[in-house]
């Protein structure tokens, strides 16, 4: 979290005039149509400005601490960003239409996805009631922290989400 805060003074707020943007912001037509793969992962790490990056290190910190926790640090960042490169992916692809988006929120709520994911895998015995309870508390605080504002990219945050489930019930 701290490296995304460094990153940001040397790359400063979204501009159509900086290459870090121009080059690294998930562009839809880029990435499909021109190959750019690498826009799935270098957006994670530009923010559109201040706020935007103290919103996904002041959420993101603690859950991803809390994954780290549970899984391991290294684990935990490379299942973040393999998870939010596929939610990007995934965000772009259904849209059918031009797309330019930045910021580690996508990784912020695959943490989340990928926490309740785990606990999902970890259920002994599978009931309606232990399926409920950690997919109640994902999608609550998806839909708590993962829609406001006037710039979310809900398709970005629903994918990590999903993302981050999927990756955690098969228990990666």
């Amino acid at each position: 979290v701290v490296a995304l805060a460094l990153f940001f003074f040397q790359t400063g707020p979204w501009s159509t005039a900086s290459i870090w943007f121009t080059q690294g912001a998930i562009d839809s037509s880029a990435v499909l149509h021109q190959g750019e793969w690498w826009r799935l992962f270098t957006a994670l790490t530009l923010h559109a400005n201040l706020a935007h990056l103290l919103g996904n290190c002041l959420i993101g910190g603690p859950v991803i601490y809390l994954l780290g926790g549970t899984i391991g640090y290294g684990q935990s960042w490379l299942l973040l960003l393999c998870s939010g490169a596929i939610a990007n992916f995934c965000n772009i692809l259904l849209r059918q239409q031009l797309h330019l988006s930045v910021g580690f929120s996508t990784s912020v709520f695959a943490a989340i996805g990928l926490l309740t994911g785990l606990q999902l895998a970890r259920t002994a015995r599978p009931s309606l009631k232990a399926l409920l309870l950690p997919l109640g508390a994902g999608v609550g605080l998806l839909t708590f922290l993962g829609s406001e504002g006037a710039q979310a990219d809900l398709g970005a945050h629903l994918f990590g989400f999903v993302c981050g489930i999927a990756c955690g019930w098969l228990g990666w």
